[in-house]
């Protein structure tokens, strides 16, 4: 940076205001002024805002002290500013947005947001379809130094921006901060109130905070935390969506809702670790400036003050002091919920939550009057937890999620461990009696489970169970059953064929047997019968007597003698 602009701090003295379209702000170090860069009008689109120092001078040593609202700020586009790109991209003729791919283009726009007294960067009203993409927002040019600390006043290497590093309120849409490419992250530490603040009308709607850091260095290794929370949905917003981002060491939660927020996603974030999603840095030590203004600070994930219907997903949300999800009906002071509603029919779906020093998920209140109207939480039956499926009671309707919990056995406070790996959903049916077939887990797994009711609303944890029924052990058990019971039978079959061939076969033996015998007894009767028929025909004496002595020697040779067994067989087949 070669280039200084250094204004008197006047009160809407601007470093540059940009009121037309297709300008290049390049290279420049602007600070002192009530806001260095102003895009105001809606002729104020399609300009780049790339590489430039915007809140301190080129050697990175100043920091503004002016605190007032709304003034010594970093960049504002206000009234329609629209198309606008703060870092390295550009929009199509058709308002395609084209992110940047080469490294040295992307680092060379990168711009250096420090040293405001107010916020970093700020969208306030009507202003569209901006890109603010592959900034450092509240760190140096080196994206490690800058901590915000309570002597920020006085310590000259505190020079994080004083109050919100991004804010959007009253009106923004379809804004983008960072993008769905690593050249598109910014990096959003070391400020002294929320990383980013969404906030302050129903008309803002439709913002994507997508792909940052949030408390971190822009190596994602080591916290360098914002003063209050990562990010915070305040006051009626709605239809905004933040997923992708890592969003830890923050001095307070991870992300707030706020003063009936409603119908935001918050999607894929990595909340407590690193960039790598392994090294532990949680969220929350409570803001030490501002200590009235959060009623609970040291949670993944806070939801409060009648913001409802909001949809928290798929999020990994570990190591808090507090709570990983907390939701209580309180506002923020007595008077900022001007709704008056619950904060209720919040949905909170297959995120990974554990290592929490309070629960997974935790309301304040009791019965029906908690938050998330007191959904109670489904019963697992100990008796039907197997290794792929687990039956129980829940509310009429609902949606079950079975999660591993973050423990190895069953016990504690109240036995009901955080849900960290989701291994599978189904509903109840009308009476409440559910089984969830499950991803395969082992004998002793401890579960645990969510019910969401049909109008939105997720439950606590509920008791945990361990896994007492193998289904692979069982089966096995009834195959080999199976396999010995077809052998066994296969035997049986073979052995019955055996022994009815062996019986054919002997039957076709005797009958050939008997048939033979038979024959040989027919002969002999008829030799007897011919002989008998012989002697009655004659009638010469001397015949008489030559047939007298054949029927004797035939009688001779018919009669067996009392032990010769070859006649014992033939002798009743010629008497009949």
């Amino acid at each position: 940076i070669k280039v200084e602009l250094k204004g008197r701090r006047q009160f809407y003295v601007h470093g540059l205001l940009i009121s037309s379209s297709n300008n290049t702000i390049r290279g420049l170090a602007l600070y002192n002024w009530d806001r260095q860069i102003v895009i105001d009008d809606s002729k104020g689109r399609n300009n780049h805002i790339e590489g430039n120092f915007i809140g301190t001078n080129a050697a990175q040593t100043f920091k503004s002290s002016n605190m007032d609202t709304h003034h010594s700020e970093g960049l504002r586009m206000m009234q329609k500013a629209s198309y606008n790109v703060v870092g390295c991209g550009s929009f199509t003729p058709d308002n395609q947005f084209v992110p940047c791919t080469d490294r040295a283009m992307i680092n060379a726009a990168r711009n250096i947001v420090i040293g405001n007294g107010d916020d970093g960067i700020h969208l306030q009203g009507n202003v569209f379809y901006n890109r603010i993409v592959g900034n450092y927002i509240g760190l140096r040019q080196d994206g490690e130094t800058c901590e915000f600390k309570a002597d920020w006043l006085t310590n000259r290497d505190n020079c994080g921006n004083g109050r919100d590093a991004v804010d959007f309120e009253l009106g923004p849409q379809y804004n983008w901060l960072g993008g769905e490419t690593p050249a598109e992250r910014n990096v959003i530490s070391g400020n002294g109130s929320d990383g980013i603040e969404i906030s302050h009308a129903r008309t803002t709607q439709y913002n994507r905070v997508v792909g940052n850091y949030f408390g971190l260095n822009a190596a994602g290794t080591r916290a360098v935390r914002n003063i209050n929370n990562g990010i915070s949905y305040e006051d009626t917003v709605n239809k905004n969506m933040s997923y992708n981002n890592v969003v830890s060491g923050n001095a307070s939660n991870g992300l707030r809702f706020y003063n009936s927020a409603s119908e935001n996603e918050y999607r894929n974030n990595i909340v407590g670790f690193g960039a790598d999603g392994v090294t532990e840095i949680p969220n929350g030590v409570l803001n030490p400036l501002l200590p009235s203004r959060e009623q609970k600070g040291d949670n993944g994930v806070l939801i409060m003050g009648g913001s409802h219907h909001n949809l928290i997903v798929g999020n990994h949300i570990a190591n808090h002091p507090g709570h990983g999800i907390y939701l209580t009906n309180s506002p923020t002071t007595g008077t900022e919920n001007r709704d008056k509603l619950k904060t209720a029919y919040n949905t909170i779906s297959q995120n990974s939550i554990s290592n929490n020093g309070g629960k997974g998920i935790h309301w304040s209140g009791t019965g029906t009057s908690s938050a998330n109207r007191g959904l109670q939480a489904p019963v697992l039956d100990a008796q039907k937890a197997t290794t792929r499926s687990v039956s129980g009671t829940a509310c009429a309707n609902c949606v079950i999620e079975v999660f591993v919990a973050d423990k190895t056995k069953l016990g504690g406070a109240d036995d009901a461990g955080e849900g960290k790996t989701f291994i599978g959903s189904g509903t109840a049916d009308s009476s409440g009696v559910f089984t969830v077939q499950t991803t395969e887990t082992t004998p002793g797994t401890i579960l645990t489970a969510t019910a969401t009711d049909p109008d939105g609303n997720t439950s606590q944890f509920s008791k945990n169970v361990a896994v007492t029924i193998d289904i692979g052990a069982t089966e096995t058990v009834v195959a080999a059953t199976a396999q010995a019971q077809a052998s066994a039978t296969a035997s049986a079959v073979q052995a019955t064929a055996n022994a009815e061939a062996t019986i054919v076969a002997a039957t076709a033996n005797a009958q050939a047997t008997i048939g033979a015998l038979t024959a040989v007894a027919q002969t002999a009767t008829a030799q007897v019968a011919g002989t008998q028929t012989a002697i009655v025909l004659e009638t010469s004496p001397s015949l008489a007597q030559t047939a007298t002595s054949v029927a004797q020697t035939a009688t001779a040779q018919v009669t067996p003698a009392p032990f010769e067994p070859k006649y014992q067989v033939l002798l009743p087949m010629i008497s009949r």
